[in-house]
């Protein structure tokens, strides 16, 4: 079997697609991924083809601005302005050459993530079937609202039809589903798995001291030095251990914070940062939040845009996260946060039983097979 995974080239959307990728070259499939030459990047190491073609994410964006007149840095993008990019931009920039990508490759599967409509529009053109990787929670209806007939209406223009995927591989825990949650044609629930470095052994257990371990991580995309800044050291002033994450691009000397107090951790696998860590403070990504609940750790979550408020209301629903809505986040409350976490043991014992949900999820192995027999 020949699949094509196709995905918007940042980390968290690439990311939860990899176990699934993995499970079928480890029963002998063919796999590449299509996408811009940072995915390439992302993927070296990784037993997989790489095709080259589309667009990279900062032209994505510059032209979502263009035409939506957004700024994407001014804070959260609107449903309206994330769909033009997402099932427009990226469709009209990048259709063409993965399209030729693809035909050279020749493709009986392409996989997506579940914000991509570039794979859906190449497998309707190449006349082969398609699936998705979601990246957590159900997509919004809202959301469908915008992006369906953006990509319908591209579908139109090369005298396509959409076409309703075959299957869905779905990473998103029941307990942390969205409320009124219809289950999807083809749905495969399979377990999400905490990122690490192809064929990484598990992390070695973290030598402990007597205190305590705080992961302050605001993801790849999220989080800007002179506003975590004042968070980090507040949160620093506790009798703990704490780490701090860089993220890809930025870089230590761009945080004012005590040296003696915090370890700057450069980016690696989520797998190696949550090792020995007893509360994780984040922005509500579902890959940083799906890792730390995989591992019993509790949250403090902070959204600050695209799904990360659904993440954060479901996850402190089970009880093993606090919340803190923007307004709410100030340092010192920030620091209450993880202060109440800390010494309520009631949070890591309900992080605990999700946990335990998590790991009853089939693994990407199983759902391999189950693709391998639809196709069959």
């Amino acid at each position: 079997m020949r699949v094509l995974f196709t995905s918007v080239p940042i980390f968290g959307h690439l990311y939860p697609m990899l176990p699934l990728a993995r499970a079928l070259r480890r029963r002998g499939d063919d796999v590449a991924f299509v996408g811009p030459p940072s995915v390439g990047g992302i993927l070296a190491g990784e037993d997989v083809e790489t095709l080259t073609a589309g667009i990279e994410t900062p032209e994505l964006i510059a032209e979502m601005s263009r035409r939506t007149g957004i700024d994407p840095l001014a804070g959260p993008i609107d449903v309206e302005s994330e769909a033009e990019a997402f099932a427009a931009v990226r469709i009209d920039l990048s259709y063409d050459d993965t399209l030729a990508a693809a035909r050279q490759w020749r493709p009986d599967v392409i996989i997506g993530d579940s914000y991509d409509y570039l794979g859906p529009i190449v497998a309707a053109t190449l006349d082969v079937p398609h699936g998705h990787v979601t990246l957590g929670q159900q997509v919004r209806p809202e959301q469908l609202a915008a992006l369906e007939p953006r990509s319908a209406a591209r579908h139109t223009e090369r005298d396509l039809t959409p076409r309703r995927p075959l299957f869905v591989a779905d990473i998103c825990p029941p307990d942390l589903q969205v409320d009124q949650w219809l289950k999807p044609e083809g749905w495969l629930p399979m377990r999400p798995e905490t990122h690490r470095a192809a064929d990484a052994p598990v992390p070695a257990p973290v030598i402990r001291g007597d205190r305590s371990r705080v992961l302050l991580t605001f993801g790849t995309l999220f989080g800007d030095p002179r506003v975590l800044g004042p968070v980090v050291n507040e949160v620093a002033a506790l009798d703990i251990d704490l780490h701090v994450t860089l993220g890809p691009m930025a870089k230590a000397e761009d945080f004012d914070v005590d040296r003696e107090r915090v370890t700057l951790e450069p980016f690696r696998p989520m797998a190696d940062l949550i090792n020995g860590t007893d509360v994780v403070v984040c922005h509500s990504g579902a890959g940083t939040t799906y890792a730390a609940l995989a591992a019993g750790i509790p949250l403090v979550l902070m959204p600050q845009g695209a799904d990360q408020f659904a993440v954060a209301d479901r996850a402190a629903a089970t009880g093993a996260a606090l919340r803190l809505l923007p307004e709410e986040a100030t340092p010192d409350r920030i620091r209450a946060a993880v202060t109440t976490v800390l010494s309520d043991p009631g949070y890591a014992d309900r992080a605990g039983k999700v946990a335990a949900q998590i790991a009853a999820m089939p693994a990407a192995t199983e759902v391999a097979e189950s693709i391998a027999m639809l196709l069959d």
